[in-house]
């Protein structure tokens, strides 16, 4: 079944988004080597994964997590723009990046299993694929946008997909990656939905038929994002920062609660040094030592 996450109940879910930041840092940083998202704690947390971001999780029958992807309206900061458009200026048409509330962008694609070509891999993906497009529709999306292998885009045809290219062909480079790439536009509509399910054979539902059992976090991803502009400023805490959010994941309540109080601390000290909580957690005038 496929987990969807969105800004109103993520909250809910945080303990599945924390154990997807730290799948996504096992399968980028440790298996892909991309060492430039390294941090001490070990957790995948890039400069996308705002509040408004939708995270859809394939998860196993005993709820672990197998695959994911997110995504999140084009009318914020977002990868192609932000990120490839800059490196490949030359091989874009800058005038159709779309910024639209009713265009997301889909990124972080992962699977857990190391062979994503295996049954199960690719069983995850389409699960997480037509769950991404059903979800959309509903809320009114007309597009979808993402970068991809180039090989990838014939697949998408034979699938009755209406593409629109907004880049050609360009060749990218990354330790596990060296390829030729293209962004395009991916229409979304009840006929390409039911086109894709009918050409993967997939017919049965991908959401759940009951509400998944919430998951608390003793921390979310905002919280850990802010500690790591602190430690990228004050290098000497990041031990004392890895023991903390051990603390806060701790299954004994009393050093949970204990943890709290230095989290607080911290976010305090990060209010002083001018950094921003983009989370919902409150303060009240809390002592920094």
């Amino acid at each position: 079944m496929i987990l969807i996450i969105t800004p109103e109940n993520r909250e809910k879910y945080l303990g599945y988004l924390e154990e997807m930041h730290r799948i996504r840092y096992e399968v980028f940083v440790e298996r892909c080597g991309w060492t430039n998202l390294e941090n001490p704690f070990r957790m995948d947390i890039d400069q996308f994964d705002k509040p408004w971001v939708t995270y859809y999780l394939k998860l196993a029958p005993d709820g672990s997590i197998l695959a994911g992807l997110r995504t999140f309206p084009t009318s914020k900061p977002y990868m192609l723009e932000e990120l490839y458009y800059p490196l490949f200026v030359d091989k874009f048409n800058n005038k159709n990046l779309p910024h639209d509330d009713n265009v997301w962008e889909m990124s972080r694609y992962f699977v857990v299993d190391p062979d994503y070509r295996t049954e199960t891999g690719h069983a995850a993906k389409m699960e997480l694929y037509v769950a991404v497009f059903e979800h959309a529709l509903s809320k009114g999306v007309t597009s979808l946008c993402a970068v991809g292998e180039t090989y990838i885009m014939a697949r998408a045809l034979r699938l009755g997909w209406k593409l629109q290219p907004l880049s050609v062909p360009f060749i990218h480079k990354e330790v596990d990656f060296d390829g030729e790439m293209m962004a395009i536009n991916l229409e979304v509509s009840a006929e390409m939905v039911a086109a894709t399910r009918k050409g993967w054979g997939l017919m049965h539902d991908v959401l759940p038929s009951t509400a998944v059992a919430a998951r608390p976090s003793g921390t979310d991803g905002a919280e850990v994002a802010l500690m790591r502009d602190i430690v990228s400023e004050h290098p000497d805490a990041a031990s004392q920062l890895r023991e903390l959010i051990s603390e806060l994941c701790s299954e004994c309540p009393e050093r949970r609660v204990e943890a709290e109080k230095y989290l607080d601390a911290w976010i305090a000290r990060a209010a002083v040094e001018g950094h921003m909580l983009p989370g919902q957690r409150k303060k009240t005038q809390p002592v920094v030592n």
